[in-house]
């Protein structure tokens, strides 16, 4: 693929706890804190970057020392920021706890630029977006403007991707029309916020209700059980690799990256998976959101080492 891959979205500053014992509520639990860049199309736009795609962030920060900070972390990942908007405003920031599992114990986001975020923003950079060849979008934004970019790809034949970020942003999704989106990445909590009537029990009613809606391809994450991909004449499972499990906080973004590289090589659906799979794998094997030293070279051959066959 030619064209740039735009990501429109949120940036955060990442602040994460973690808990030196198993967490107990309602006291304090000692921790260790580490800083991050993060934000979950910014974390896409990075691990896409890192595997030498063209990738343009179109996304809100703040004037602000945070802000400063974030957008000389994405330029330095390589990363186009010259979309991104500055405000005046304070930088988003989602504070995540860690138990000594890894799993998120609890996590809190403020980021009252979000609203700001809106389609009377994003379309004075119409003409950016006309010549993309992927769109991916998370829900960090303000509702309205999500529909108008499911619109916009639809009316100009440009694949849309929608993360939908976590239980209660997916729920921007539900009374959308969701005609000719082509792929959305839920897990199975948030399937049920984007699609919380069905025609059929289950999650398959939910699935299938998506595909009526008009998602070309709905992949649901279902963490250590793997995930499918369905499509209205198919579905495709790949379970996960058995990995040590440090931290959580990014798996679902790196999956998604992983699968978007795949896609732009043109792999097989059961590749881009494998991709999304593997990537995912090495995120949660450390602290952070983000694999540094990742190149397209090191994917493969992550690849072949946890899907040999």
């Amino acid at each position: 693929m030619d064209k740039p891959i735009v990501c429109i979205g949120g940036s955060l500053v990442d602040e994460t706890f973690y808990c030196l014992q198993p967490p107990i509520k309602g006291t304090s639990n000692p921790a260790k804190l580490e800083l991050s860049a993060g934000g979950v199309v910014r974390n896409i736009a990075h691990h896409l970057a890192l595997l030498h795609h063209n990738v343009q962030l179109i996304t809100i920060l703040g004037n602000d020392k945070e802000g400063d900070w974030l957008n000389e972390q994405c330029s330095q990942a390589g990363i186009d920021m010259q979309h991104t908007f500055r405000i005046d405003g304070v930088t988003g920031r989602f504070t995540a706890v860690l138990g000594t599992d890894g799993e998120l114990f609890v996590g809190t986001v403020v980021n009252d630029l979000e609203p700001l975020l809106n389609s009377t923003l994003i379309e004075t950079k119409t003409d950016v977006l006309k010549n993309a060849g992927l769109i991916i979008t998370d829900t960090n934004m303000n509702p309205e403007c999500i529909q108008w970019l499911i619109q916009f790809c639809s009316d100009n034949v440009i694949p849309c991707i929608i993360e939908p970020v976590s239980i209660p942003k997916a729920k921007k999704l539900g009374a959308m029309d969701l005609s000719n989106l082509f792929l959305v990445t839920p897990n199975e909590v948030e399937l049920s916020s984007i699609q919380s009537v069905a025609s059929e029990p289950g999650l398959k009613g939910m699935i299938n209700g998506l595909l009526a809606r008009g998602v070309q391809h709905v992949w649901l994450r279902q963490g250590e059980n793997g995930s499918t991909i369905y499509d209205k004449s198919s579905h495709f499972s790949l379970h996960a690799p058995a990995v040590n499990v440090i931290d959580t906080t990014g798996a679902g973004d790196a999956a998604l990256a992983g699968w978007v590289h795949g896609f732009v090589h043109e792999k097989s659906t059961e590749d881009k998976i494998r991709y999304g799979h593997t990537l995912a794998a090495l995120v949660l094997q450390q602290k952070g959101t983000i694999v540094h030293n990742l190149t397209p070279d090191k994917l493969e051959e992550e690849v072949y080492r946890l899907f040999p066959n």
